[in-house]
C-alpha cells in the first residue's frame, strides 16, 4: 500500500482495519501487518487490541478532528 491511511475514506478506513486485524488472527505477526498495510505498528496494535476487547464494534470508524464550533477564531459576537 503506498497510500497514506490517514487519508482514506470512512469505508476503505474500516476495511483495512479488518484486513489487518484479520491478518493477525490468522496468524501473522504484528510486526509484519504495518508494512504490509502501511500503518505504523502503534496503530495496528491499537486496532488489535480494539477488536479483543469490543468485537466488531472496533472496526467502524470514528469522527476525527476537532468537535463542530470547537475553537473557533472568531466568537459569536
Amino acid at each position: 500500500m503506498t497510500t497514506d491511511a490517514r487519508r482514506l475514506s470512512a469505508p476503505e478506513l474500516e476495511r483495512l482495519r479488518r484486513r489487518a486485524v484479520a491478518a493477525v488472527t490468522a496468524g501473522l505477526s504484528q510486526g509484519r501487518v504495518p508494512t504490509m498495510f502501511g500503518v505504523s505498528r502503534k496503530t495496528a496494535g491499537v486496532w488489535v487490541r480494539a477488536y479483543q476487547a469490543t468485537g466488531e464494534q472496533a472496526f467502524p470508524p470514528q469522527r476525527r478532528g476537532r468537535r463542530v464550533g470547537e475553537c473557533l477564531a472568531l466568537s459569536g459576537e
